[in-house]
């Protein structure tokens, strides 16, 4: 069971620190509650403290020279996707195996990491496949939901098994973080 008092001191980041945290806090809510087997947080002006991260029970590695904190419910589970995330760092297109399972360790879908992977060998030519984006939830709440590559083929599969369920989530488990995206989307 999560420590409440934790959990609420997570959600009370987006209003102290805004966006760029609820992005972590969303990540972090996903770990929480079985979503996500793992995330990649920090690299923002304000991260989460790692004395938090051990009161919500999870376990955490982090990668100072990049401001990063890998998480997870076990041990295992967090190192690997460090180590793997380590070994692509500015290289995802050669190590097409090793994004394949990062992308399994985030919780995104099969066809969405495909698509990523597919993407990458096409950004440095003259026809780059384009960033999806659905037109149904842009300019959404949604949208700040959809912190992944979805694919022009199976996006609404993607939205369904993963950005919704992350989505009902955070406004379950973390309502200031979703408020802080509901303004942030009504600016829109």
């Amino acid at each position: 069971m999560v420590d409440g008092s934790a959990l609420a001191d997570l959600d009370t980041l987006s209003e102290d620190f805004g966006e760029f945290i609820a992005y972590d806090i969303t990540d972090v809510v996903g770990v929480l509650v079985g979503l996500k087997p793992a995330a990649l947080v920090g690299g923002n002006k304000q991260d989460i403290d790692t004395d938090l991260l051990g009161r919500l029970g999870l376990s955490y590695t982090q990668w100072p020279e990049k401001n990063l904190v890998y998480v997870s419910r076990d041990g295992e589970t967090v190192h690997r996707l460090a180590e793997l995330h380590k070994k692509v760092w500015g290289k995802n297109a050669i190590y097409p195996d090793e994004s394949r399972e990062i992308g399994r360790l985030l919780g995104y879908p099969e066809t969405a990491t495909e698509y990523f992977i597919k993407r990458l060998k096409t950004l440095d030519s003259d026809s780059p496949l384009p960033a999806f984006i659905p037109e149904e939830t842009k300019d959404t709440v949604s949208s700040y939901f959809q912190n992944l590559v979805l694919s022009p083929d199976n996006y609404k599969e993607e939205l369904a098994s993963y950005c919704e369920p992350l989505e009902a989530a955070v406004r379950e488990f973390a309502p200031r973080t979703y408020a802080a995206f509901c303004a942030l989307s009504s600016r829109s």
